[in-house]
């Protein structure tokens, strides 16, 4: 499935697709923050929990700041 489509069930209210883009992003993800930041990986998990938190707010909400 591509992200485009995820990002459409996302938008519909379909909650799976948050979890097929959180794990599909992941790991990658931490890997950067952890070589472009100096971070670590409990930081980077941690990071990337609140920008998935975030994302979903803003497709929920179409705005994460009301």
């Amino acid at each position: 499935m591509t992200d485009d489509n995820l990002f459409l069930r996302l938008q519909s209210g379909d909650e799976d697709s948050l979890s097929i883009i959180y794990e599909r992003y992941r790991n990658e993800f931490i890997d950067w923050a952890i070589k472009r930041h100096n971070c670590t990986v409990e930081d980077a998990k941690d990071i990337f929990q609140n920008v998935v938190v975030i994302f979903f707010v803003f497709f929920e909400y179409k705005t994460p700041w009301r």
